[in-house]
């Protein structure tokens, strides 16, 4: 049987209840950057929800709704969906988001039209300032050079997953609840998440810049710093050896500007 036509209606705000059972976490900063978009852009993707109003998809929208204090907000009901269907659609729906890959060269297009020619604040789009003035860093050489870095990297399927070592998130579809995990990871590996705000950059106080520390000097051994020509590197060098290698592994015994004298034991 063919499930029903879908229609878009209104409802009053207060009419949408939270599942309860809801596995998705929307921190503060990121409905923040919900409720940005839908005040520049408009609230375009309806809230999803049972015959009860209850959200199959949503949360952080309605949340975004209620602080942008918006009355009614466009709802469609998935009345053809039995309740074990809406259990699995709220958790396919979420987490088959995370499983897409960015093409880079398109990204870094769009995003250097957007933020340069069309001068969209890099905020409304969901990347961190990091993210973007990586992405955004022209490679030196002419034109041929280029074109051959980016035949390279095309090569090597580039990931914006090992490049910054998680799927960089937006609005749309990520929403940045991964962000908490992926920092709880970072925090408990080590990292100070200041690096580069001109704190100090290591637990011992050392102090050492943000590109020194990216560069190794001072490193001890962790895993890598936001340095996108370390990880252009060891991609290279996993396609010219034929295998991956871990990321210590690498900057310990491969990396061009390792640390002098750094060894993980295998040396």
């Amino acid at each position: 049987m063919p499930a029903p036509a879908l229609q878009v209606e209104y409802w009053p705000t207060d009419r949408l209840l939270p599942y309860a059972a809801n596995a998705r976490t929307h921190p503060e900063a990121q409905v923040s950057q919900i409720a940005a978009s839908i005040r520049e852009f408009g609230f375009n993707v309806p809230c999803l929800v049972n015959d009860a109003g209850e959200l199959a998809a949503g949360h952080g929208r309605v949340l975004a709704a209620k602080r942008l204090g918006l009355a009614d907000v466009p709802v469609i009901r998935l009345s053809h969906l039995t309740e074990a269907q809406l259990r699995a659609f709220r958790l396919a729906d979420n987490r088959i988001a995370l499983n897409s890959d960015w093409d880079l060269a398109l990204l870094t297009s769009e995003l250097a039209r957007l933020t340069q020619e069309d001068a969209i604040d890099p905020a409304l789009l969901g990347f961190g300032d990091d993210e973007v003035a990586a992405l955004l860093k022209a490679p030196a050489g002419d034109g041929a050079s280029s074109s051959a870095e980016a035949e390279a990297a095309a090569a090597a399927e580039v990931k914006l997953a090992d490049r910054f070592g998680a799927v960089p998130f937006s609005v749309f579809s990520a929403r940045e609840g991964w962000w908490q995990e992926r920092k709880r990871a970072w925090i408990a590996l080590g990292i100070q998440s200041e690096l580069g705000r001109g704190e100090a950059q290591r637990a011992d106080g050392a102090g050492h810049d943000t590109l020194s520390v990216a560069r190794g000097i001072g490193w001890t051994g962790g895993v890598a710093r936001q340095d996108p020509s370390f990880y252009e590197e060891k991609r290279a060098w996993e396609a010219a050896n034929g295998r991956k290698i871990d990321t210590t592994e690498f900057r310990l015994n491969h990396y061009s500007n390792r640390p002098r004298g750094a060894t993980n034991g295998q040396e």
